[in-house]
């Protein structure tokens, strides 16, 4: 008796997809096996690629570091040779003592014959009273000892009518000034308007017989006051 396959248990029907799943298992298998070696064998070298951009970016940024540090330490002494030398005194003429100056300086000397310095005088009393101011008005005037009574005693006691003026009746008024100084002495007696010759000249002999006045003040100083004294001659 022949015995017959069922179509159930025929399995030639199903080769084609047997066929393609194990196809598809060896190129999932090779694929694995390919990807496995892959990372194996790229992984050491992979990792020293990248160690060996670390380490050279880390060397570059070093470098740039140190550039910038040595640029910067340069840089004051380039702009030091780069930037003028201020002279504060480039506007004047500065004098140096140099063999010609001194040579010529020499010379000068010997030609000026500078002759020594003389001795200063003393200061002298009418040097003095030249240079004191002369007051015409004082807050206190000088004054005669005893007041004007007692300078009317002293003149008409020591004036004495000259013959020639009273042979001729020659009278009239003589005005006279002197200076009372700061010790109250007479000094610079003058005829400011005179009447006749002897009568201007008997005035002034009598005036300068004067005793010590006492002097005039300003402010509480002694001060030199010209005071102006009219002589009467009345015959």
């Amino acid at each position: 008796m022949e015995m017959k396959k069922t179509p159930q248990a025929d399995l030639e029907n199903e080769r084609t997809t047997f066929f393609l799943l194990g196809f598809v298992l060896v190129l999932a298998t090779l694929f694995v096996l390919l990807e496995w070696t892959t990372e194996e064998s790229l992984s050491p070298d992979w990792a020293g690629f990248s160690s060996l951009l670390i380490e050279e970016e880390y060397n570059e940024s070093l470098a740039v570091a140190l550039e910038s540090q040595k640029s910067s330490l340069e840089t004051p002494e380039k702009e030091m040779e780069k930037q003028p030398t201020l002279v504060a005194y480039e506007d004047f003429n500065v004098a140096e003592k140099t063999p010609d100056t001194e040579e010529a300086l020499h010379k000068l000397f010997d030609e000026t014959n500078a002759e020594p310095e003389k001795p200063v005088s003393p200061v002298t009393e009418e040097q003095i009273q030249a240079i004191d101011p002369i007051y015409t008005e004082a807050e206190v005037m000088p004054q005669f000892p005893g007041g004007y009574t007692e300078l009317n005693r002293f003149l008409f006691a020591r004036l004495e009518y000259p013959p020639s003026a009273y042979s001729q009746r020659i009278h009239g008024k003589v005005w006279c000034s002197f200076i009372v100084n700061k010790d109250g002495s007479v000094s610079d007696v003058r005829v400011e308007k005179g009447v006749y010759i002897s009568l201007d000249q008997e005035s002034l002999r009598v005036l300068q017989q004067q005793p010590t006045w006492i002097p005039g003040t300003i402010r509480g100083e002694n001060v030199r006051v010209k005071v102006y004294l009219p002589i009467v001659f009345k015959l």
